[in-house]
């Protein structure tokens, strides 16, 4: 990822590190403050820490209570921060680590946000919105998507053709197929994987075919074999240019609850970050989900990260523990990408062989209000 620029500040985002440079020190060589995705720890400067009422230069990821980025509108600017408490019946102070220039301006936005939803992912914690405000409702008539906040990005057909070439297929994750067959694409899945568990939305077809020949999109709905011997589950066919486009839509959700710790036998809080991408075929009257994929994490792995660290155990003990953990979060790094390209490879194939837009949508955690006593 490219450096993002932002007030006297310049964000580097890559191979799992999340760093923060002065750019008013153009001999500075160190991060004041730095991040690495699953190490429990964050780095800082004693000067970056001390004039946000950080202790010391590194403080464990468990204190973070949230990511918060948002638009403030009495300093009129974008900013990012944290949520700290260091007890559990604490009120979480807020935190800044940079903001951006002032003005309502698309490119900060879109800046602080990446910026925040990343740096809520290395830290494995919520991330929460602040100053989000819906689209009016005369805007929102003509305009496809979550009916909720969210981030949207249309892409032109021109764009989705040349993403689309670049997929490689056949692409398989468990039951569920995507490739290129004689009609033009086929998307199929088990019935397994379309049905509903716990109340969760799903997908009501277990095929999809796009016939580029006829210029028609094919669903085929899960049905039975009685109910395929007796016509059942006609499914759906639906003509190119009653497709206005493919939405590629990304949920963020998280949630907590108390466990046991088998160390001590207190109770502890471990918190779940689920991502959920779905795909939808949006025509005038509606929006069919056509495929869905998830990917659930929670924060035992990271804690244990810390407590294997400052256990005090014997060095060859730490090394096989730390060689266990990268073992299990690039195994757990593996799902999460394979459910998240899977879900999009449908979506830009799709929509690159109807000749439509794309959308790509975000939804998360939302927070109306929030205080923000210091600026930096």
């Amino acid at each position: 990822m490219p450096v993002i620029l932002a007030e006297n500040a310049e964000l580097q985002i890559e191979e799992g590190r999340w760093r923060l440079y002065d750019s008013t020190d153009p001999d500075s060589i160190s991060a004041m403050f730095e991040v690495s995705r699953g190490s429990g720890i964050l780095s800082y400067s004693a000067s970056f820490g001390d004039k946000r009422g950080l202790p010391g230069t590194r403080l464990a990821m468990n204190y973070v209570k949230s990511v918060v980025v948002g638009f403030d509108q009495k300093t009129n600017r974008w900013r990012l921060g944290l949520y700290i408490a260091y007890e559990d019946d604490q009120k979480p102070q807020w935190s800044e680590l940079v903001h951006w220039p002032g003005g309502q301006n698309r490119e900060y936005a879109d800046a602080a946000q990446k910026s925040g939803r990343i740096l809520a992912e290395f830290i494995m914690c919520p991330l929460k919105l602040f100053g989000v405000t819906k689209t009016p409702n005369a805007a929102r008539a003509t305009i496809t998507g979550p009916v909720v906040a969210h981030r949207r990005v249309d892409v032109d057909p021109t764009e989705v053709k040349a993403r689309a070439q670049r997929v490689q297929l056949p692409k398989q994750i468990l039951g569920m197929w995507l490739g290129v067959t004689n009609k033009g694409l086929t998307m199929r899945v088990s019935k397994d994987a379309a049905s509903s568990r716990g109340g969760e939305v799903a997908p009501s077809f277990q095929i999809g075919e796009v016939d580029v020949d006829r210029h028609v999109l094919r669903l085929t709905p899960a049905t039975g074999l009685l109910g395929a011997f007796f016509g059942g589950g006609s499914g759906r066919a639906i003509k190119f240019d009653e497709i206005r486009n493919l939405e590629f839509r990304h949920l963020m959700q998280q949630s907590s609850k108390m466990q046991k710790s088998e160390e001590d036998g207190l109770m502890v809080e471990v918190l779940t970050k689920q991502d959920i991408w779905e795909v939808y075929v949006t025509t005038a009257n509606e929006a069919l989900l056509v495929a869905r994929t998830l990917h659930s994490r929670d924060s035992t792995m990271s804690r244990q990260r810390v407590q294997d660290i400052s256990s005090g155990a014997k060095v060859g003990e730490q090394y096989d523990a730390a060689v266990d953990y990268y073992r299990l979060h690039e195994e757990d790094q593996r799902q999460f990408e394979a459910s998240r390209d899977w879900a999009y490879s449908v979506a830009v194939t799709f929509a690159g062989a109807a000749n439509c837009r794309m959308v790509e949508t975000e939804v998360g955690d939302d927070l109306s209000s929030i205080n923000l006593e210091r600026e930096y």
